[in-house]
């Protein structure tokens, strides 16, 4: 071993001395090593922070992040000059209202700003001309801002969210990709709060040393990361449709499924078949109805005999897997009807009953069927 490796864990066990460290004329972080090297500081108070600050993306992942903001209320009294109340969700007069009172929005150029619709197109109100009047709205502010504190890496460190502008992006509007830059000392963060909207479209895209997180990506990081947090799922089923005619099933199937299988839907394998059943409904056939259509066969198949017979959809159920499948996942629920106890496969029976006297039937399911009937005769 060289003398220059033995260095870094020489100036380890050392005491810092900041004094030492920082009283030179030369920056101590700017280390000169080979070209295959990494740099490294000198003194022992600044290799202590650069370990520091090396472990910080190891321990702390959460650069950037978001979702439903369950700790601020619904409606928080936004109250603007000349205006008056402003209603969310936001209406068409209330919101050209809104738009006479604010100013186009510049960005950065340089040390100064421009003034270009191709770059951003927006509106903006400064704070002073704006409140929040209702009293919970404060308090969910807190509230949030120590969960921020906590995910971003500042643990018992007090932060506070100050409002800065409030913007208003109408059909149309955007700000292509730019750095955010720190607009008063001390700032760490931007914390947008989208309040409930009548209009759908649109993307936040987060880059970080380049990477892009939107479109198709920012998909997957919605099924992964935020699809648990939706209470109502069913009422979502439409829009899950919507992104799996969009995007590459080959994308973003693989995130949907396994949030599917994570989620703690704090009911029954019942409630999460009904519901990937209604997305598969509302697709065309294809590699992703397939799938889906699989996974909740895969949930029929593992519950008890008497919830199954009992469910809603268990017609819905039969009419999907016998005009859509392929025959492996027929097969697979076929089995399960097999094994059924007899005496509780009535419902089941009146199904297939139907189904036989439907002359558009393939011959090899009527077949099929007729075998698993033949199983509960007698």
């Amino acid at each position: 071993m060289s003398e220059s490796d033995e260095e870094p864990e020489r100036l380890e066990n050392q005491d810092p001395n900041f004094e030492e460290d920082f009283g030179g004329k030369e920056w101590p972080f700017s280390g000169k090593r080979g070209p295959d090297e990494i740099p490294l500081p000198t003194g022992a108070a600044c290799v202590k922070i650069n370990d520091v600050s090396g472990g910080l993306s190891e321990k702390f992942r959460d650069f950037s992040f978001g979702g439903q903001g369950d700790q601020l209320p619904a409606i928080p009294g936004i109250f603007v000059d000349g205006v008056g109340p402003v209603p969310v969700p936001l209406w068409e007069e209330r919101a050209q209202r809104l738009i006479e009172k604010c100013e186009k929005s510049p960005f950065g150029h340089n040390i100064g700003t421009k003034m270009d619709e191709n770059v951003r197109k927006s509106w903006e109100l400064q704070p002073d001309h704006v409140q929040f009047r209702n009293p919970m709205w404060k308090t969910g502010m807190e509230k949030m801002a120590a969960t921020i504190a906590d995910r971003l890496g500042y643990k018992d460190i007090p932060l506070h969210c100050v409002l800065y502008k409030l913007l208003v992006y109408g059909e149309g509007g955007h700000f292509l990709k730019h750095q955010d830059t720190e607009k008063k000392d001390g700032m760490i963060a931007t914390l947008v709060v989208q309040p409930p909207s009548l209009h759908e479209g649109g993307d936040l895209v987060v880059y970080r040393h380049g990477e892009e997180c939107g479109n198709s990506t920012l998909v997957s990081v919605f099924f992964s990361k935020f699809f648990s947090r939706v209470k109502e799922k069913h009422a979502v089923v439409l829009d899950i449709a919507k992104l799996v005619r969009k995007f590459a099933w080959g994308v973003i199937g693989k995130a949907l499924l396994e949030a599917l299988i994570c989620v703690d839907w704090n009911q029954d394998d019942i409630y999460v078949m009904q519901t990937t059943l209604a997305v598969v409904r509302a697709l065309e056939r294809g590699q992703a109805q397939q799938d889906l259509l699989s996974f909740a066969v895969g949930k029929a198949e593992s519950l008890p005999d008497d919830r199954l017979i009992s469910s809603r959809s268990l017609e819905e159920l039969w009419r999907l897997v016998l005009s859509d499948s392929d025959d492996g996942i027929l097969s697979t629920l076929s089995r399960k009807f097999e094994r059924m106890n007899p005496r509780l496969s009535a419902p089941a029976v009146e199904i297939f009953s139907r189904y036989l006297r439907d002359n558009h039937l393939p011959e090899e399911r009527r077949a099929l069927l007729v075998a698993i009937l033949s199983c509960h005769s007698g």
